[in-house]
């Protein structure tokens, strides 16, 4: 009997040490991927202060208002009328000039470039451009689209806050109100509301084509998106035993708030196409090197002129890569 316990612990033992052991090896290829890629990012790092960007603009700018529904059955001399129609009755984009658009936009993109440790070429650049070492990058604004449409503000709350200073709220709207069971089975009230509000959106779409060394070249149609909002500020209150209302303030967009389309929309792009950068130089490298797709994204530090891993998702879509 003495015998059997022995060897039944000797089996579970051994059990545990070849699971300790797997788990051990599976995490040491982890770090040693997860080290591999910040040595490939900080080696990237220490190059970007002479990599070259070029910075083109060939962008078409079209206005669109959403606002207005326009069939796809309509003729191409209808729907022309009709998108003439809608410009002409939008809120917002009626007030933006394509051509003046384009050129402070390009201005303002190549500008906010240049906050960062890369070296930017302009436009007119292309000869010298072409002679330079690796690693080189070449962006092209191919398209930009300003679509002006109607979004919802959505704002929820599990119990009705008592009303402390009205005033300052101009506008009111009837809370939704239904129920739901929390974690523990216990019955919860809930109320809502869904405010229209004016909005805009600008798309844009790059063509960013990067050489790199070993020969990589990669050509990509990247996709980035910007929205601006009405701001909407308000709170539950109770109207009377039974029901909830919902007091708010509304700052709309204006035609004197356009200026920050173009200014607050280039700074995010310039920032997220470095990131695109960043992160296409050193999934490339690692594939190179490992085989496999590196499993990290990076942000690249405008300030700091570092490349940190982070959690989030990229704020950009390829669409087109070869």
């Amino acid at each position: 009997m003495r015998f059997n316990e022995q060897g039944f612990i000797l089996f579970f033992y051994r059990k545990a040490v070849s699971i300790r052991l797997f788990v051990f090896l599976i995490v040491s290829v982890l770090i040693s991927a997860c080290a591999t890629e910040q040595r490939i990012a900080y080696s990237f790092q220490q190059e970007i202060p002479k990599t070259i960007v070029l910075v083109q603009n060939s962008a078409e700018v079209y206005l669109d208002n959403s606002k207005i529904f326009i069939s796809d059955i309509s003729t191409d001399q209808e729907r022309n009328v009709l998108l003439d129609s809608a410009y002409y009755s939008s809120d917002l984009i009626q007030y933006i000039d394509n051509k003046t658009f384009a050129e402070d936009f390009s201005a303002s993109f190549y500008i906010n470039l240049q906050l960062s440790k890369f070296i930017i070429y302009p436009p007119d650049s292309i000869s010298s451009f072409i002679q330079e070492k690796i690693p080189r990058v070449l962006i092209d604004i191919v398209q930009i689209e300003i679509e002006e449409y109607l979004d919802e503000y959505y704002e929820e709350l599990t119990d009705a806050q008592i009303a402390v200073n009205n005033n300052k709220y101009l506008h009111i709207t009837e809370a939704n109100f239904s129920s739901y069971y929390d974690y523990n089975g216990i019955e919860r009230e809930l109320y809502s509301v869904n405010i229209p509000r004016n909005s805009i959106n600008v798309n844009l779409w790059l063509e960013v084509e990067i050489w790199d060394i070993d020969s990589v070249h990669t050509s990509n149609t990247v996709f980035m998106n910007y929205q601006m909002n009405d701001n909407i500020e308000g709170m539950f209150v109770w109207k009377n035993s039974e029901n909830v209302n919902y007091i708010y303030t509304i700052d709309s967009i204006q035609k004197f708030d356009l200026w920050k389309v173009e200014k607050y929309s280039s700074k995010d792009f310039s920032r997220n196409v470095i990131d695109y950068i960043v992160n296409n130089v050193i999934e490339h490298r690692f594939i190179n090197k490992e085989g496999k797709n590196s499993s990290r994204n990076w942000k690249y530090s405008m300030q700091t002129g570092r490349i940190l891993p982070i959690e989030s998702e990229l704020p950009y879509i390829i669409l087109e890569e070869e």
